[in-house]
């Protein structure tokens, strides 16, 4: 979900981990390749897109090993 203003709602499926409890998994959140935020152990988020343009948000899965999931990768045109 997206608004004028560029504010942004990112909601993805949380990570498992064979040795790292969901709580605790980190998601490195990136806005147009550069990191934004990073969020625990939640499947949500608000950023702050380019408005009228189109942006690139990703999530990356972090364990508590530092190892990175595959990312997840939206572009999307903002009103």
């Amino acid at each position: 979900m997206s608004f004028p203003d560029g504010e942004t709602w990112l909601f993805w499926g949380q990570s498992t981990d064979d040795l790292t409890p969901q709580p605790l998994i980190e998601y490195d959140i990136y806005l147009n390749g550069v990191l934004d935020h990073v969020v625990v152990g939640t499947g949500a988020t608000i950023l702050y897109g380019t408005p009228g343009a189109l942006n690139t948000f990703q999530v990356i899965a972090v364990d508590e090993a530092g190892n990175q999931s595959v990312p997840a990768t939206w572009t999307v045109g903002l009103r």
